[in-house]
């Protein structure tokens, strides 16, 4: 087996003279000596990163003395000159400079700023200086966070950092994530398993007019073309699965609708600029697939649905724990496409940083925003039965349910996971080390710059991702495993509650208040916390113990739900579980462009965290309500909420 483009000179290993193969995707020899691995150690001050760790992900080669996954490449290879590949890492330096040093302070495309951009390739990529234009974008971390992502427009189609030629880059601030790799971990996955038009990785220190902006990943922009996804001609079409994108949040938009079979969230991305007939045309197209998969018609699904993809699209969804696929009848920054005369195809992956159990809570933390993740590697995007979304962190769509219902794709789903899963991990891992050599001094000032922990460091943050994907794929494996299509006979259902109406419940008891809040640009409010005393009518009012309910919920023992204005009990989480966004009168909603407040429950302290939407919700009064629930017996807290200037 040979190890020289293992990239791995910081092990002390002896490897048999006889051992032949070749890691996934490297391209160039870096270990001097085949038969012996150094050990390669960076120091951040008082702390060492060793490669010790790295060692179980290699077991299973060395002991088969195979090679551990297939060579990874781009899907769309078309230029025999494009042959960089997706494992190539180094770090450049990006300068931009707009027409009068004028600032970036939109991302309206109506807003664009001629500029010029000189990119250094640190001697692995091609120094050029290219003109062009550049805005802002992204939604949240363009509205709320410091650090802003960009978008650049060349005047001219040219290669960028060893990617393919187009005029369309994007330049991701990664502001939230503490490693700047969970985008890269997911597109490692995604061109691992062959997902097609998955964006490259690339790293680059970025100066805007003069001031340094930081530590940015440079990528392709997901949009219909040569070298992105190729689906320009009569039939294609490439379609945004987005609630963010959809009429609930974008009303006035012509190019979205609501699927006609599972109402979600679409927005056509080509045709770009859609007629009303092609408008209505991608909508019936859509709706033939969905409708075969509502009636799980697996020979017609297989005829309109490249189910690989599909498989493959959900086993990353789950192993980087995105929860933005948990958005009752939509997701969040999903992609569905289709070539002229081809099947529908899930991707290209997108935006992971929702992910790896990241502590939404901690974002309310008003000391940078929040940035923790790695806390818990056992939470279930999709539960433990998808057929029935048991145990799911929130509801998800019932098209993904309704797939995992039917015992052919459950059993693609299955061989394709135990295919992939040893060479995907150690692929992953291998990517997450060789990046890290060359960003973690840009990780560090990074972090210096943005304020974006009190103690950071990045030895410490990237060593938890490692040993959270070690953990998660070990997890996963038994859980994926048992997926049970049938599941869907015997089984009541997810744990968070009934999705269509009301149980019968007794309400036993209710808690009140009044608080009040400024309207600002924060999403934080104010808390409320249960006193000794009400919680003790909450156990007598349930016949439960405080110390159990956080399990009790977990596992499905206890529901948590809004009280609609109507009396409805609505068990669908709509923010970070257990909790809701509500509209203006009370009703449930999902976050977007009419939910005003939200109320958020911890059971672990029963403290509620209630607050808004910044900039957005007008002063005035909020009534909400909800419930925890406990077989036909309910406990009602009541939040009159004032909003001031």
């Amino acid at each position: 087996m040979d190890f020289t483009d293992m990239g791995l000179e910081w092990l002390d290993v002896v490897l048999p003279a006889d051992v032949t193969g070749v890691f996934p995707g490297t391209e160039s020899s870096v270990c001097q000596n085949p038969g012996k691995m150094n050990r390669h150690t960076i120091n951040q001050g008082s702390r060492t990163r060793t490669g010790l760790l790295w060692l179980a992900s290699i077991l299973f080669a060395l002991a088969s003395c195979e090679p551990v996954g297939p060579l990874i490449v781009d899907n769309d290879d078309d230029d025999p000159s494009d042959t960089a590949g997706y494992f190539q890492t180094g770090l450049a330096a990006i300068q931009v400079v707009t027409e009068g040093q004028a600032p970036v302070v939109s991302k309206d495309p109506a807003d664009y700023l001629a500029c010029t951009v000189t990119v250094k390739g640190n001697g692995i990529w091609p120094d050029t200086v290219l003109s062009g234009k550049i805005r802002g974008r992204g939604n949240s971390t363009w509205e709320w966070y410091p650090k802003k992502p960009y978008r650049i427009k060349l005047d001219e189609s040219a290669r960028m950092l060893g990617m393919k030629k187009n005029r369309d880059w994007v330049l991701l601030a990664d502001y939230r994530d503490v490693t700047h790799m969970m985008n890269n971990v997911g597109f490692t996955m995604a061109h691992y398993v062959g997902l097609p038009y998955t964006n490259h990785s690339r790293y680059a220190t970025l100066t805007l007019n003069g001031k340094m902006q930081g530590l940015y990943m440079v990528t392709e922009q997901v949009e219909a073309g040569g070298h992105r996804v190729d689906v320009e001609g009569e039939g294609g079409i490439l379609l945004a699965l987005d609630v963010n994108d959809g009429p609930g949040d974008c009303p006035q938009a012509t190019d979205n609708f609501y699927s006609k079979v599972y109402r979600t969230d679409c927005c056509v991305k080509y045709p770009s600029d859609p007629t009303p007939d092609q408008l209505d045309y991608v909508k019936d197209e859509f709706a033939e697939l969905e409708t075969a998969i509502q009636s799980r018609d697996w020979d017609d699904i297989c005829a309109l649905l490249d189910v690989e993809s599909m498989a493959g699209y959900l086993m990353i969804q789950e192993l980087i724990q995105n929860v933005e696929m948990d958005n009752g009848n939509s997701i969040r920054s999903g992609y569905i496409h289709r070539r002229p005369d081809g099947k529908w195809t899930m991707g290209p992956l997108w935006d992971c940083d929702a992910g790896f159990c990241y502590d939404w809570g901690d974002m309310y933390d008003s000391y940078g925003w929040g940035h923790t993740y790695f806390a818990n590697y056992r939470t279930l995007v999709f539960g433990s039965q998808p057929a029935t979304q048991k145990d799911a962190y929130g509801g998800f769509p019932d098209y993904f349910s309704d797939l995992f219902s039917i015992p052919q794709f459950v059993e693609l789903f299955q061989d394709r996971w135990n295919e992939v899963k040893d060479g995907m991990l150690a692929s992953v891992l291998h990517q997450i080390d060789q990046t890290y050599d060359v960003i973690y001094e840009a990780m560090i000032s990074d972090a210096s710059q943005w304020g974006i922990s009190r103690n950071y460091s990045s030895v410490e943050e990237v060593e938890k991702l490692r040993m959270w994907l070690q953990n998660r794929f070990s997890y996963l494996d038994d859980v994926f495993n048992d997926y049970d299509p049938d599941a869907a006979d015997d089984d009541p259902g997810w744990n968070w509650g009934p999705k269509d109406g009301s149980p019968t419940a007794t309400m036993m008891d209710t808690l009140s208040y009044t608080v009040s809040f400024k309207r600002d640009f924060e999403y934080t409010g104010t808390t409320v916390t249960l006193t000794a005393q009400e919680v003790k009518r909450l156990e007598k009012a349930l016949d439960v113990s405080a110390s159990s309910l956080e399990g009790d919920y977990w596992s499905g023992k206890l529901s948590f739900c809004a009280v609609e204005p109507d009396g409805t009990l609505n068990y669908d989480n709509t923010a970070n579980a257990p909790g809701h966004w509500f509209d203006a009168d009370g009703f449930v909603i999902n976050w977007g462009g009419d939910s005003y407040v939200f109320s958020e429950l911890s059971l672990s302290d029963l403290t509620f965290r209630l607050g808004k939407y910044p900039g957005q919700t007008p002063a005035g009064r909020y009534v909400v309500r909800q419930a925890l629930v406990k077989g036909e017996k309910a406990f009602m807290f009541v939040f009159d909420i004032t909003l001031t200037d």
